[in-house]
């Protein structure tokens, strides 16, 4: 197996680790002018993977921002985002192989998951070939064939003649198959009698394996460091540390897609808004809290979806109408009732007027969380959460409709200070006791 090792010169700050990408540092510094162009035709249908896939793939590494460490977090919220939308699609429509993309009135997923999938491909070939190699094919394509039909078969041919390698098993592994990687981690420590740590880290994977390449973090103390290592079945690998780590995150940076449950994000409001209750709270301040209800149903209305969504109260909330709709849960923390409902496992943990979200306690008035989860009553159904520390946090919030928010967002008054994805689950390792 390859791993990249990090470098003690090279890193970058963020807010609360200081995260030193290493070698990985390379993959995040793309010139735009050095992006391929040009238009491919699709030989046959099942060619529309990769004529889609390019020009998205195009679009996420134009323009990434200088500083790596920025460019590298913002590219894997997009990675994040496909992931996402292949699993909401999947959710209410077939899967289907990148090569079986067809043009259809009825359906998303004939052009979305093919687009999803390729576009994924492109980003693990980047990743196996380093940027430049990549780059060198990605343009040779598109003057080979520019204007002019092209098949798979093509594109796996040429990638070849520039690289001298065998690559057909590994794009094809992206277009042939349905689904998503499922890798299952194992991480462990022990001290070693001449000094440092080893950190033993397996990925598992079922048959048919894939083989890709990700990276991964380990923290210690206050600093990130990120490791790059390429997978073909499963994998184990010992890395020495000379200070303790104390966490494990596998695939850091969003570079595989793979299957979890927790993939419903803002917009998936605009994919089934016919089904969605806006649900207000009537503990306190009955009044107050239908006006500002009604202010927001207006909003979403007017921004987008054009009818009002029906205002239901906590109290008159059936358990069975609340898991056969979307409900769109707002209110301060002792207005309403459904903020009780939200589990555990999403790692919220409210207060009176105020809540523990990420290990911070946020107490201020100003503070406010927006969360994305699988509905309590009815995981196939979605849960949008709008909880304030006061009510005047709540009209800031609710002021505007804010398009392609993540999964979750911190805000402080009328602004959004922090927002992201959910870490998947079992993809974090607390290293506890030395097993040595």
């Amino acid at each position: 197996p390859r791993v990249k090792e990090a470098s003690e010169d090279d890193e970058a700050t963020d807010d609360d680790l200081e995260i030193v990408l290493g070698e990985v540092e390379e993959d995040f510094d793309i010139d735009s002018d050095d992006l391929w162009h040009g238009t491919v035709w699709p030989a046959t249908p099942s060619e529309s993977w990769f004529i889609s896939a390019t020009a998205a793939y195009w679009r996420l590494l134009d323009g990434l921002e200088d500083d790596p460490v920025e460019a590298a977090e913002a590219l894997a919220d997009e990675l994040a985002a496909l992931e996402n939308r292949f699993l909401f699609t999947v959710s209410r429509e077939r899967d289907l192989r990148a090569l079986e993309a067809h043009r259809a009135y009825d359906q998303f997923g004939p052009y979305l998951l093919p687009r999803i999938k390729g576009t994924f491909a492109l980003h693990q070939l980047r990743l196996l070939l380093g940027n430049e190699t990549f780059l060198d094919v990605m343009r040779a394509v598109h003057q080979r064939f520019e204007g002019r039909t092209m098949t798979t078969a093509d594109f796996i041919q040429t990638a070849e003649e520039f690289t001298a390698e065998p690559l057909e098993a590994f794009v094809r592994q992206w277009l042939n198959r349905q689904g998503l990687p499922a890798p299952q981690v194992e991480a462990s420590i022990v001290e070693k009698r001449k000094g440092g740590w080893d950190v033993k880290f397996r990925i598992l994977q079922p048959e048919p394996a894939y083989h890709f390449v990700s990276r991964v973090a380990f923290d210690i103390e206050e600093r990130r460091e990120i490791r790059e290592i390429e997978i073909e079945g499963d994998f184990s690998e010992t890395f020495h540390f000379e200070n303790r780590p104390d966490r494990v995150e596998f695939d850091v940076f969003h570079d595989l897609p793979t299957e979890h449950a927790s993939f419903y994000v803002w917009r998936n409001f605009i994919d089934q808004f016919h089904d969605t209750l806006i649900v207000y709270g009537t503990a306190r301040q009955i009044e107050a809290n239908h006006t500002m209800a009604r202010r927001w149903q207006e909003r979403v209305a007017d921004a987008y979806i054009e009818i009002l969504p029906p205002l239901v109260k906590d109290a008159e909330l059936t358990p069975e109408t609340a898991a056969t709709h979307d409900l769109m849960v707002l209110g301060t923390l002792d207005d309403n009732a459904l903020f009780a409902a939200i589990p555990e496992t999403a790692g919220v943990r409210w207060g009176r007027n105020s809540f523990s979200w990420q290990g911070r306690d946020y107490a201020d008035p100003d503070d406010g969380l927006f969360l994305v989860l699988p509905n309590p009553f009815n995981p196939d159904r979605v849960m949008y959460v709008l909880a304030a520390n006061s009510a005047k946090q709540l009209w800031h919030m609710t002021e505007q409709y804010r398009r392609g928010q993540p999964q979750w967002a911190v805000f402080e008054g009328g602004e959004v200070v922090d927002s992201g994805y959910f870490e998947r689950p079992g993809f974090v390792v607390e290293l506890g006791e030395d097993e040595g």
